[in-house]
């Protein structure tokens, strides 16, 4: 099933959706070979995708993390970093989310 297809656009049109990266777009998982690695959930990229380009919402990240580049590389190579129209709206450091969403703000 599409979930896209039940995905209404709302009334009052959100300026923003902002995601975390843990447990909305990926989860973390372990195995043998691999150790702990990150796994893209199912249907993120479609979902996504039927944010900005039918409901035409940004969407951005706030999200702790010590290891920004990493994060931002794990974005670029599942293709989702095209849904984020501007670096300033993936903010990925530690600290507590209010300051993520001040930054946000401040962009």
């Amino acid at each position: 099933m599409d979930l896209t297809t039940q995905i209404k656009t709302p009334k009052n049109k959100p300026r923003l959706i902002v995601f975390d990266i843990n447990d909305t777009l990926f989860t973390q998982e372990f195995s043998t070979k691999k150790g702990f690695h990150f796994v893209i959930l199912p249907n993120i990229e479609k979902i996504l995708n039927h944010i900005k380009n039918v409901l035409k919402i940004p969407i951005a990240i706030a999200s702790m993390g010590h290891n920004t580049n990493r994060r931002k590389e794990l974005l670029k190579s599942n293709n989702l970093w095209q849904y984020f129209d501007d670096e300033s709206l993936i903010i990925i450091h530690g600290g507590k989310k209010t300051k993520h969403f001040k930054t946000l703000v401040e962009n």
